[in-house]
């Protein structure tokens, strides 16, 4: 199960592993909406204001963009892969997922980071790592990236402007 609440405080999101996602305002215990996915729903984020959730359905490989208005996704985006975090900028502007896959070399799964811009599910750029990338976060303008690499302990700074990190550490 994941969970995210709105940084002002009036929206809950819950993705299952009953492949349900639920949509709350807080003043209620019965969920404003909820959305079937045909796989687990992963990983939840939501924007500050609440206007926008992120989702993914790991199993299926996909990133989901809803409004708070409609659980019909606005738009969705199919990895090919495990689709296993994803987060929305505060602005909501901005959403970065992470999917990985079985490679079975020193490193067991490989992972990519998809950066997007809310008005499309086509990726602005896309970065594959050697190793599982287990965190990402994305700063509060969507200006920052960054992501932990779990196998090889590297954590990458990337520009959303761009595939290539600022910098590795």
């Amino acid at each position: 199960m994941s969970v995210d609440i709105s940084k002002n405080g009036e929206y809950v999101v819950v993705g299952s592993q009953s492949n349900t996602l639920y949509f709350f305002d807080i003043t209620s215990n019965s969920p404003i909406w909820t959305y079937t996915a045909d796989y687990d729903l992963f990983s939840v984020s939501i924007s500050a204001n609440g206007n926008f959730i992120t989702a993914t359905d790991m199993y299926g490989g996909n990133v989901y963009l809803f409004h708070k208005d409609s659980n019909i996704p606005l738009w969705s985006y199919d990895t090919g892969e495990w689709a296993f975090r994803v987060v929305i900028s505060e602005d909501a502007n901005y959403i970065v997922a992470i999917s990985y896959k079985y490679k079975g070399t020193d490193c067991d799964y490989q992972s990519t980071i998809y950066v997007f811009e809310r008005s499309s599910n086509t990726t602005l750029w896309e970065y594959q790592f050697d190793c599982y990338v287990h965190t990402v976060s994305v700063s509060a303008d969507g200006q920052y990236i960054v992501a932990s690499d779990r196998d090889k302990h590297i954590l990458y700074l990337f520009s959303k402007d761009s595939s290539s990190p600022i910098w590795t550490f």
